[in-house]
């Protein structure tokens, strides 16, 4: 039976008072004010060949990753992050049932000081906010990370603790880099620098070790099985933090890479 707790009955209930409050719909071709620290960045989102965004253009948030010296994050200091009001998001692409959840993004957000819309889009990517997801939980928390658990507890259960280890993993990753979130989304998705290989440090994480035997190995511990979505960072910080649903694998606002699936395909 599944630990049970009150805050979980909490968040389960929460959002419906406040439905009749939620804003207007955001134009989600409507310029957006642009990052000042990011490269590239352009006020309307733009997929494909050229893919940018309010936080950057795609080929310089995967600055190497084409190159044999692999993937170079640039840097980016996640307090300047543009992204659109949560409410607003709430309001689209999150939904009620995100909202609902909002404990899960507001409690670890203020404890681990990352924006709670950010986990909030983190969690409708991994299980569209469904508290009943059977991977990884709401959020991802992976196997090893879960605090007094075993290396194969996934902390899918009770719902805060999972939220919690996904959240203190982003924070890890961010105090590695300096507050860099292009650094730790890379690494939320699997994603690592040179000399970091899990089985070889000369490694690099380019466009072509996603689907090398190292690669392979890499992708069956993964929750779906897949390589790393090289438009990750793209998707993530100028799609769906602008209000965006970018589920759809043809969407055309998604990044230049979003064509490669599983390794029969690329």
């Amino acid at each position: 039976m599944r630990p049970f707790t009150y805050l979980q009955a909490a968040i389960l209930a929460a959002g419906m008072a406040d439905a009749a409050k939620k804003p207007k719909l955001p134009d989600p071709l409507e310029p957006r004010p642009m990052n000042p620290e990011a490269e590239g960045a352009c006020a309307v989102v733009q997929g494909g060949e050229h893919a940018c965004g309010p936080n950057g253009c795609e080929s310089w948030l995967n600055r190497g990753l084409e190159t044999e010296g692999g993937w170079n994050p640039p840097y980016l200091n996640i307090s300047s992050l543009v992204t659109i009001p949560i409410k607003e998001w709430y309001a689209g692409t999150g939904g009620d049932r995100c909202e609902n959840l909002r404990l899960l993004w507001n409690l670890p957000g203020k404890t681990y000081n990352i924006p709670p819309i950010l986990l909030a889009v983190l969690g409708y990517q991994e299980s569209a906010c469904d508290p009943l997801h059977r991977h990884y939980g709401v959020l991802r928390c992976k196997k090893g990370t879960c605090p007094n658990g075993d290396k194969k507890d996934k902390c899918e259960y009770p719902l805060e603790t999972n939220a919690d280890c996904a959240a203190r993993n982003l924070r890890r990753w961010l105090d590695d880099s300096n507050d860099n979130i292009i650094y730790a989304l890379g690494k939320y998705d699997d994603w690592f620098t040179a000399g970091c290989g899990r089985d070889d440090d000369d490694k690099r994480f380019t466009t072509d070790y996603r689907c090398s035997d190292e690669g392979r190995l890499r992708n069956e511990k993964r929750r779906d099985k897949r390589p790393p979505n090289l438009s990750f960072i793209h998707d993530t910080l100028n799609g769906w933090l602008q209000g965006h649903n970018l589920t759809d694998p043809a969407h055309p606002l998604r990044g230049k890479y979003s064509h490669l699936g599983n390794c029969t395909n690329t």
